[in-house]
């Protein structure tokens, strides 16, 4: 079953230098689950009590969740500077785009996540502070950037050592290609076959630059994810403590 569902991984399981570990069977993430039916009792033995859908309402459009999930809570992470909505980006994806180009597009978009989405991000984690919403499944449309950059951030402030967040998030490059392929082949449309695979490949892909140029503004801010958390993103002290009691063993 878990083959069928993009990107589908449990965040837990990781230990940090305190020797504590991520709790198992608490944090799911994926990308879309439109290939779950609708009645899937492979799916339902995780009893997931509560999905943290990160998408647009147009992208939930175009995969439609059949499964009746209790609580969805839709938190959409967008780029709210607008910035990569301008000409010159439609501009770069019609056609004329290299390499480079899509891979500071990309950069820009991790970098927007930290600098513009404090609202959504203290919504996300003030879910975790309720143990009644465990399990708890975050997903986007392919599970590797938003709900990437989400998962590091917990994974972050629960002190899981960097080497391993990053080890973590980089595993989506082994479970989306084939997910991807219809969205890659959406913009080879779009450009008239003049973006080829490897052009697109930094969009295909999730690489370290990426997580890196989103963690390198809030440290350069912050000593940590808990005080970017705590000072940015409105979250207290207890709300902290609560997410940790939930989530550490």
């Amino acid at each position: 079953m878990k083959r069928k569902i993009i990107n589908f991984r449990d965040i837990g399981g990781f230990s940090n230098d305190s020797n504590q570990f991520i709790k198992e069977k608490q944090i799911y993430r994926a990308g879309n689950l439109s290939q779950i039916k609708s009645i899937s009792p492979a799916f339902s033995s995780y009893k997931i009590s509560t999905v943290i859908d990160l998408r647009t309402l147009v992208e939930k459009g175009y995969h439609y969740t059949r499964y009746d999930f209790k609580n969805v809570v839709n938190v959409p992470l967008v780029d709210k500077s607008r910035q990569l909505l301008n000409r010159k980006t439609l501009k770069l994806i019609s056609g004329k785009a290299t390499e480079k180009d899509l891979e500071n597009l990309m950069i820009d978009t991790y970098k927007n996540m930290a600098l513009y989405c404090q609202d959504e991000i203290n919504t996300i984690f003030s879910l975790l502070t309720e143990e009644k919403n465990f399990p708890l499944l975050i997903h986007c449309s392919a599970g590797k950037d938003r709900t990437g950059f989400i998962v590091a951030l917990i994974q972050l402030l629960l002190e899981i050592p960097y080497q391993i967040v990053l080890t973590h998030y980089l595993a989506s490059n082994d479970h989306v290609t084939k997910s991807l392929r219809g969205p890659a082949r959406l913009l080879k449309i779009i450009s008239f076959n003049r973006l080829d695979d490897q052009t697109l490949k930094p969009i295909t892909t999730v690489r370290k630059e990426y997580l890196d140029a989103a963690l390198d503004l809030i440290y350069a801010k912050h000593s940590s994810i808990e005080a970017f958390l705590v000072t940015d993103c409105n979250m207290s002290i207890d709300d902290i403590n609560k997410i940790k009691d939930n989530l550490l063993s």
